[in-house]
């Protein structure tokens, strides 16, 4: 009888630690953002930042416009820029007089290299 009981904890045993272990990332996130989120009179800026091989996500609170600094990073080209709020929301033009020439893009489908290169 003795030997059931500690035949069966010992099959048992891989399924109880599995139990408690983190399940594996198969995730294939990487640097995005920043996301700009209006909060009562707070904003939050959200991004998802490379750290030591690991996506960490960060956030980070302002009280105004002109102390918010964002940075956008394109890891594929070890590039980045960075830019500021404006100081209020506008909506702009929707329709705009036809130029002698145009040069129109559509989403780029994350291929920042590509469009660099153009």
């Amino acid at each position: 009888m003795h030997f059931r009981i500690l035949f069966f904890l010992i099959l048992s045993m891989p399924v109880v630690l599995m139990a408690n272990a983190e399940p594996p990332s198969y995730s294939d996130a990487g640097t995005d953002g920043p996301y700009v989120l209006y909060q009562s009179k707070k904003i939050v800026v959200k991004s998802l930042e490379i750290q030591d091989s690991t996506v960490e996500v960060r956030s980070r609170t302002y009280d105004d416009a002109g102390s918010v600094i964002l940075t956008c990073n394109i890891p594929e080209s070890d590039d980045h820029f960075y830019f500021s709020l404006q100081d209020s929301l506008t909506i702009p033009a929707s329709e705009y007089s036809l130029p002698d020439q145009m040069l129109v893009l559509s989403d780029i489908e994350g291929n920042f290299q590509a469009l660099k290169t153009m």
